[in-house]
């Protein structure tokens, strides 16, 4: 099956000229397969689209065109189960949206899922440590996701929608959390042990710039 190329390029529509420069755009993604996705399931996308997320799409200022573009990108007919996509079809689209530097959209990913994604890091960190650490995430997520560069990650163009995103950022989240405790486990051996409170000093300090 022959790949598809992607070209994302700044998005200069009107509704984006007040946002970021490097905004992304999926008008210029070049369909080489239509095969990718299977006919009968863009169909099912396309009903799911109009019949659920229509009106969001509408606050974001996108379109079907978009969010197509975009399963294409992430070559959704590839995945496995790829029809999980019709449960989640909201999900993509404010994705779709955040990629495409929607204020609004990333504004109501940060209220929707904040939160959530802080209570997941009280597993391992205090709170304070687990809102800075979550807060480093997001924006970390909102750049990379701007910038239109899939090998930055974490970033909303890998999001292929086959699973919900709580789930896809909760996951992501906590392969960092960890990576990052690991690696300051191996700074602790290899450093002489500091008092209590300066050791828990540092170790905000250093999820401030952990990445």
């Amino acid at each position: 099956m022959q790949e598809v190329t992607c070209e994302l390029v700044p998005d200069t529509s009107p509704a984006m000229l007040g946002g970021s420069r490097a905004s992304v755009s999926f008008a210029s993604v070049h369909r080489n397969d239509p095969r990718l996705i299977p006919k009968t399931l863009v169909n099912r996308i396309r009903m799911a689209y109009f019949q659920n997320a229509s009106l969001e799409a509408g606050r974001y200022r996108i379109g079907l065109e978009d969010v197509m573009a975009h399963l294409e990108c992430v070559q959704l007919g590839r995945l496995t189960r790829p029809g999980r996509i019709l449960n989640h079809i909201s999900d993509i689209t404010q994705a779709v949206a955040c990629c495409k530097g929607s204020h609004l959209a990333w504004a109501d990913l940060h209220a929707e899922y904040e939160t959530i994604l802080t209570n997941a890091c009280l597993l391992r960190l205090n709170a304070t440590e687990a809102a800075l650490f979550t807060r480093r995430f997001m924006l970390d997520l909102e750049r990379n996701s701007r910038l239109g560069h899939r090998d930055l990650q974490p970033t909303m163009m890998s999001y292929a929608g086959t699973r919900p995103m709580r789930m896809w950022l909760t996951d992501r989240l906590l392969g960092r959390l960890e990576t990052t405790l690991q690696g300051r486990q191996g700074l602790t051996r290899e450093q002489p042990r500091c008092p209590e409170d300066g050791s828990r000093m540092q170790s905000v300090a250093g999820l401030r710039l952990a990445d």
